[in-house]
Order: structure tokens, then sequence, then C-alpha cells
């Protein structure tokens, strides 16, 4: 049996904003969860697989706003 992650426990896991696992999702980079009794739910091993695949952030984020 496979635990079932809330959002809030998304985000602590990883480390990040539950504002920032939505704009994943948003964004497509985020597995979607699956609904379960009305709340969004993950699989634990779907993170799993998110930390291990999903490309690498770049450090710096650099926009070009001159142009």
């Amino acid at each position: 049996m496979s635990t079932l992650l809330n959002i809030s426990q998304v985000a602590n896991f990883l480390q990040v904003t539950v504002r920032t696992v939505y704009r994943w999702i948003e964004d497509g980079d985020f597995p979607r969860g699956h609904i379960v009794r009305g709340s969004q739910r993950w699989f634990y091993n779907e993170i799993e697989d998110f930390i291990r695949f999903r490309p690498a952030e770049p450090q710096n984020r650099v926009t070009n706003r001159d142009t």
C-alpha cells in the first residue's frame, strides 16, 4: 500500500511552498495528483519519481528585460 500525501506534505517534503507546487502543476511540470474524497493527493512514489526524473533547475534565473 502506497502512502498518500496532501499538498502541504508534498511541499514540506520538497522543501518548497504550497504555491510553488501549484505553479509546477499549472506549468505541467508536476503530476496532477488524484482526487480522494474531494481532496487532491499524491502517492509517495510519484513524488520520488518527480525528484528522480525532473531536470535540474537553474540556480539563477536571468531575464532579459531590455529587449
